[in-house]
């Protein structure tokens, strides 16, 4: 169910993948990614525990439960390397550097490009999206 377009549902299955975890329960492989990104977050791990804040209004900003999806998001673009070629850009960007700094890197982009494409009304353009990409991972 976690491919919704039903935010409410989409936040509860967050919550009982994170519930399934703390009492020991066998997971799915998505429940599984859920949890390890939560992990990486210990603030979100208050709103996971609260399923009254699956129908809360955060805005974009401060949002943990759009922050966890864009983890999501970015992981099955990964995984199935759509777009072709980001696979490889992330298994070569966290090559000696956090993992979890590279995701946020890519996810900044991510959120970039879904913005642009929504107030253009159209989808977003592959190959700009990984030449960003590219731009965001480069060494400092």
């Amino acid at each position: 169910m976690i491919f919704t377009t039903d935010r409410q549902r989409l936040r509860q299955e967050m919550c009982e993948s994170w519930g399934k975890h703390q009492s020991g329960a066998i997971l799915t492989p998505l429940e599984q990614m859920i949890v390890d990104v939560a992990l990486w977050h210990p603030e979100m791990h208050a709103f996971l525990e609260n399923k009254a804040s699956t129908t809360s209004d955060f805005g974009v900003g401060g949002n943990p439960y759009f922050h966890l999806s864009l983890h999501l998001a970015l992981r099955e673009q990964i995984t199935t390397d759509r777009p072709h070629g980001i696979k490889a850009l992330y298994q070569r960007a966290k090559i000696g550097f956090d993992a979890h700094e590279i995701e946020h890197r890519m996810m900044r982009v991510l959120a970039e490009c879904l913005a642009e494409a929504a107030q253009k009304g159209e989808f977003p353009e592959e190959g700009e999206y990984l030449l960003a990409l590219q731009q965001s991972v480069k060494p400092v």
